[in-house]
């Protein structure tokens, strides 16, 4: 345990924490033992266990004594935060020796995962999904409640070379008045006149309004440790913040796509236009709000069944109109209920689909 740790020290002081042209961050994800399958050529695998460094949404790097050849095929087993195990196919893309008989070993998945479903990420260390942001696909309206107009300036001039519309309100009374108008984020200050950070969220919450809340605070620590269950933020930014934060802390929640599908942007069917279920795409989309309606009444009744059923049929209706991403959301939902067999203890990945089915469009 104590080589293990030394050894993991080691290679992340040598690393550094920011590379500009890479798109993920790695996590640390130190881990003794990750089940392995080795797939070899013909029909033949190994199964090893090896330790583990970091992960990201992209890929996992290994430790082992063994050397692994580049292109090598493998099966991943990556524990998730509900407790089960997924699999995960992917390819070895480096093998390099780090010292003594330990090689560090990198594999590439080929298909992105959702990194919230393996990590727990603390919101306020400021601590980002993506390194590398392209401003220019910041795209949506962000609601900004603050009573500062220098603070609202400045988000404005930080957010100028994105495509991102901002509305102010200057007050939590102006910003609840508009929460409805559907925005893709809010961003707001945490010590608003009148109504402290947990006070807003819980009222945008009683709503019925699922969407990303990222809040402004000059003690993020202190007001994340303050607020509890639903009423808490979806993250927070600590000031004084600079432009990359901010642009990176609201990409967590505006870029949804296949690097990052836990984020809060729009979700669009990949299904052409010419595919005979493409008709569909606009009634699922319809269907899929009033479905979260239906899913919040059976979580505050605490009724398993119901919320089951609910995300069984989304799972497999979803997958047929082309959007693959709610289907493995409510896939992962169904996955965190059938572990923990309770719905407070699955609000997480409920209210990730939740999340993705009121942001579910049709161009």
């Amino acid at each position: 345990m104590a080589d293990f740790k030394q050894l993991i020290s080691e290679m992340e002081a040598g690393s550094g924490t920011h590379h500009g042209a890479r798109l993920l961050v790695r996590w640390p994800f130190a881990k003794h033992a990750i089940l392995v399958e080795i797939h070899q050529s013909g029909a033949n695998s190994t199964r090893l266990k090896y330790a583990c460094r970091n992960l990201s949404g992209k890929g996992i790097g290994l430790l082992h004594a063994s050397f692994l050849h580049n292109g090598t095929r493998c099966t991943v087993y990556l524990p998730q935060l509900v407790g089960s195990v997924v699999p995960v196919e992917g390819k070895v893309t480096r093998c390099q020796h780090v010292k003594g008989l330990v090689h560090e070993i990198g594999v590439k998945f080929d298909k992105a995962i959702n990194i919230r479903q393996f990590v727990m990420r603390d919101p306020t260390k400021g601590l980002f999904a993506l390194e590398t942001i392209d401003p220019s696909r910041l795209l949506g309206v962000v609601l900004h409640i603050d009573g500062s107009v220098m603070q609202r300036k400045l988000v404005r001039h930080y957010l100028r070379e994105t495509s991102l519309e901002i509305v102010n309100a200057e007050s939590a009374q102006d910003g609840l008045a508009r929460v409805n108008d559907g925005f893709d984020l809010i961003l707001a200050e945490y010590n608003l006149e009148g109504m402290a950070g947990p006070k807003l969220v819980e009222a945008i919450r009683a709503k019925g309004l699922q969407t990303s809340i990222v809040m402004l605070t000059s003690d993020s620590r202190r007001s994340y440790n303050n607020d509890k269950g639903e009423s808490r933020a979806n993250s927070y930014l600590q000031m004084p913040i600079n432009q990359d934060q901010l642009m990176r802390g609201l990409a967590e929640f505006l870029l949804a796509d296949e690097t990052n599908p836990d984020a809060g942007g729009p979700v669009y069917s990949t299904l052409p236009s010419d595919h005979p279920s493409h008709q569909f795409v606009a009634d699922f989309v319809d269907d899929a709000k009033r479905l979260v309606k239906n899913i919040n009444a059976a979580i505050t009744e605490e009724d398993i069944e119901v919320v089951r059923r609910i995300c069984d049929g989304i799972k497999n209706v979803a997958a047929e109109v082309g959007f693959a991403m709610i289907s493995e959301s409510a896939q992962a939902a169904l996955t965190a209920l059938d572990a923990s067999m309770s719905v407070l203890d699955s609000q997480r990945p409920l209210r990730s689909l939740l999340s993705m089915c009121m942001r579910a469009k049709a161009r």
